[in-house]
This record gives C-alpha cells, structure tokens and sequence, in this order.
C-alpha cells in the first residue's frame, strides 16, 4: 500500500507540477471543507505544494491555539504606532487549497508580496482561506452531501448512482432555459438592440445620484444633460458614433449627504467588438453545448461552496450526534451545556480570540472580500458584529453576495457602529454580460461568474436575491437604503455607503479591471486612497 502511495504521488508530482513556497503563517488562517483548521506550511511536507489531490494537514486543537497565538503576536510587534490596524482578505469560489496559498507567497509587483504590501500600508494583514474549489466542492455533494446531512462513503458512494444522473437529468431538463438566458444576455451586448429601448432603470438611478452627490444645484437640469458614452454602431465598412454624445456636466463641491458615487462608461470601439462578434459566431455552437455541462456541475458546487461558508462558523457535529460520534457534543452534554455550545468553526475560535485580544486599546480592522468571500463577511458581521469588533471599512469586490444577504448584514453593523464605512466595486455592466473565458478559447458561454449566477447557475426568488457585486442590480436595489436609521447617529447610512463601477473596454483595461477575477486580483485594495469614489484608477490598478 506504501509503494502504491508513492507512485501515485511520484506520479501526480510530475503531472501536476510541486512548488516550493516560504508561507508566512503568521498571516494566514486557512481551513478545510468541514470548517477545521489546516496548516498552511505545506501539503507534501514543509514549504512543498502541490495543487491536485493532497489536502493540507489538519491541526489538532492545541496545535491551532498555538498558531492563532503566533498570529496575535505578530499583530502586537506589526503595530507600534498610534491605533492598530488589521486587514483581513477573503478570497472567493472557485480556489484550491493551493491557489490561496500561491496569491500570499508569490511575487505580486516590484518584488513583494501582497503581505509585504499591506504591511507597508500600515496594516497587519491576515489572509483567510478556504476550500472553494470547484471540483472538490462538486465531488463531495457527488459522494457525501444528502439533505444536509455528511453521509459515511459506504453509503454516500452508492448512492452518487443515483445523484449523478439527477444532476445530469436536472440540467437537460433545464437546457432550454439556460439556452434562453445565454442568447437573452448576448443580444444585450450588441448596441444597435439596446439603441431600441430607453435608458435603462440603473442607468437612470446612476445618472440621479452622480447629480445629487456632485453638487448640481438643479436637479432636474442635470439629469437632462447627463449621458453616459455609448459605444459606436459598427459595419463591416463603417461606424457611426452613439447620438446623442456622452455628456458629464461640470461637477462642483460633492455632497456628502448623499451615496458617494461614480459610474464607468463604455469605452469599447470597433475593431474590439467585431473581434469579439465573429468570435462568438464561430464557437457558438459550443456554447450551446457547454451551457448544460455548467449547469450539471456548477449549480451543485455553488450549493457546496455555501455550505462550507457555514461551517467556516458552525461544525457539523454541534448539530449531528449519528452514533455518539461527535466529542462537541459529548463534551456539552458531560458539562450539562448542550443549550450553551459555543460556535466552533475554525474561523469562530479565531474571532473569538482576535476579539478578546482587541479589548482594551483603539483598533481598526478592515475587511476585504471577493466574490464569494463577501458572503463570508456577511455572516462574520452577523456572528460577530458587537461593539468588540471594531470595524472601520467593509470593501466588496465583484460580490457574489446578494442583495438581501448585504442588507441583513452590512446595514445592521453599521447602524451600530457610525463611523464604519461599506465600499462596493464592480465591473461595468456590459463587461459582466460579455466576459471572454480567453483561456479557454472562447469556447464557454459569455459573461461573469456573478451573471451566470444571477441567471441559471443559482435560484433567485426575486430581484433582491441576485448579486449584489452587480451595477445592475446595486443600483436598482440604493433606493431601499434608510435614509437615516436611527435620530441618534451621524452621518446616515446613506453618505458611508460608496459605490465605483469601472470603465469597460481594451484600450482602458490598464487601469480598469475587465473580468470577475480581474476585480480581487488587480484592484490595490490595500491602499487606503483606492476606497475613494474619486481615486486616481492608475494608482489603484496593477496593469496587466
């Protein structure tokens, strides 16, 4: 069996490829599908990494008191001036145990590291990682997952007989309409076809609040005047310019009364979009063909992703005693505390001791999160937002969180903590329709993991449930934020609350990212200044 081992791993190796990374686990808390804690030092021995197969070791308990404590204790020698500040990055979907390890020890600009640059900001930062990956979240609802409930492999195995040919039944059922929606997103994208209608309700809501926040003092006159750049209409031998022209009146002192707010413009040209267009036409077939295969695997892997989130806070075992097998459990129940188990997610025993370890001094934590790992802020806030968590700035970036879970979440904290501030960045609406798998030679459907979420991959039950990381439905959605929350705080929600949406198109993707990934991988969200509505995009973007 040892042999047998040695070879798959010799093998693997080469296929796969083991890299050699120095991991600073001072600044990482990294866990596994269940919530436990891993040790990020390496999965095939000390500083040694492999991206397929091997999971990261598991901690025991003392083991991970021992690393958060090291954790606490470079947080205490990284801060010696004025008040303490922490930054905490979650990444997103879609990463192996092994891509989250290589975005903190690799090279990210002029030689250092994204810890090295935080550092330098002034913050202490702290990465958390989780398992997100596709295919391992796909396999384990293959082989374990059932109702909830974490089934043993010889009964999970047997029965993926029959769960496989449910998701594949599921999703050729279901082709027609993820059919309909592709083909319903791309027609949007030509410009000719939106021409046909009026401006769009999030365009109005944009063109509304740019003039309330820059100060216009009618109104009424601004809103005429307003119009955002519009892509040319393109022949084969001719283009014709949007009319009427793109039109931004003269700003004056902003007002800080309102949504801090800034809108991108489509910047795309010609020679880019009949690139794209002959593109499409010659691997839509494909498409076609792949938009069902999505559908099989994504839309359970999206479900498995969620559940790990949970369980980030929540481990199964203080709900699931099946044979007396969980010790959370036994343990409550010998101390007559079973209506008292305190959360014990990995994540929870961290925050628990980060928190303790904040009483008493002037702190600042900011939180940064990426697609899915805005979901993970949302149900931090949730479990730990009281007056003990001191956070000063929640940065969204290409959220895959919905509205309605942004809502529950971020408007609560805030409403107790008034000089707290919400940051949500997306792409421009027209690149979450049209992304471009380049990687894949165009050959999947259009659009970003958020619009393929909002429109077949997950099950909104209204508007409100679809992702809040997009210009389309943020905007819809700015109207429902209270004015003033409570008589007793200033400033209001309104006036904490910033939003940015970037320029779309190849000749401006130096300075504005183009693509989901793009957003947590690009954006400098460690610079202070790059929060800002009005921030220089060539400061705060890392050119490709």
């Amino acid at each position: 069996m040892y042999i047998f081992h040695l070879i798959l791993l010799v093998t693997v190796s080469m296929l796969t490829g083991c890299h050699t990374y120095i991991v600073p686990k001072e600044h990482v808390v990294m866990f596994d599908n269940d919530g436990t804690a891993v040790n990020p030092e390496g999965n095939l021995g000390p500083n040694r990494h492999m991206n397929l197969l091997l999971s990261y070791p598991r901690y025991s308990d003392a083991e991970y008191q021992g690393h958060i404590a090291k954790i606490l204790e470079g947080i205490n020698k990284g801060n010696t001036q004025g008040p303490k500040k922490i930054m905490m990055f979650i990444h997103g979907g879609m990463n192996t145990q092994f891509d989250s390890i290589e975005r903190i020890a690799t090279e990210y600009e002029q030689g250092k590291t994204r810890p090295q640059l935080m550092k330098e900001a002034g913050y202490y930062p702290i990465f958390v990682n989780w398992k997100s990956s596709l295919w391992s979240s796909y396999f384990e609802h293959l082989f374990y997952i059932r109702q909830g409930h974490r089934w043993p492999w010889y009964v999970g195995w047997p029965s993926s007989l029959v769960m496989f040919p449910v998701d594949v039944t599921r999703s050729l059922v279901r082709a027609p309409l993820v059919w309909s929606m592709q083909v319903y997103n791309d027609l949007t994208t030509i410009p000719l076809i939106n021409s046909l209608f009026g401006p769009s309700l999030q365009d109005e809501v944009a063109t509304e609040l740019l003039c309330r926040y820059n100060g216009r003092d009618s109104l009424e006159g601004c809103t005429k005047q307003l119009q955002f750049q519009k892509p040319p209409y393109c022949g084969l031998f001719f283009a014709v310019e949007a009319d009427p022209p793109a039109h931004r009146p003269p700003t004056s002192t902003p007002n800080h009364q309102t949504f801090p707010i800034a809108v991108g413009e489509d910047l795309r040209r010609c020679a880019e979009m009949t690139g794209h267009f002959f593109s499409y036409l010659a691997t839509f077939p494909a498409k076609l063909a792949i938009g069902p295969v999505l559908d099989t695997f994504g839309t359970s892997a999206w479900d498995n992703m969620q559940r790990r989130i949970h369980f980030l806070f929540h481990k199964e075992e203080e709900m699931d005693d099946r044979n007396g097998n969980s010790e959370i459990i036994q343990t409550a129940r010998q101390n007559h505390n079973l209506a008292m188990i305190e959360a014990t997610g990995g994540l929870s025993v961290f925050l628990r001791a980060l928190r303790e370890h904040m009483k008493g001094e002037q702190w600042e934590l900011v939180l940064v999160g990426h697609s899915m790992g805005t979901i993970v802020i949302n149900e931090l806030l949730r479990s730990f937002g009281d007056d003990q968590l001191p956070v000063t700035h929640i940065v969204f970036l290409a959220a895959a969180a919905s509205i309605r879970d942004y809502e529950d979440s971020v408007w609560p904290f805030m409403r107790t903590h008034p000089q707290s501030k919400f940051h949500n960045f997306t792409l421009h609406p027209i690149e979450e329709l049209s992304e471009i798998q380049y990687s894949l030679f165009d050959l999947p459907p259009r659009g970003t993991l958020l619009e393929w979420l909002d429109h077949f991959l997950a099950d909104p039950i209204t508007l409100k449930d679809r992702t809040v990381g997009r210009y389309d439905n943020f905007l819809k959605a700015m109207h429902d934020t209270p004015t003033e929350l409570r008589p007793d705080i200033r400033p209001g929600l309104r006036p904490r609350i910033n939003f940015r949406s970037f320029n779309a198109g190849q000749r401006v993707e130096k300075e504005n990212p183009q693509t989901h990934s793009d957003a947590g991988e690009r954006f400098r969200f460690w610079e202070s200044q790059c929060w800002a509505v009005n921030a220089q995009l060539g400061e705060c973007i890392k050119p490709k």
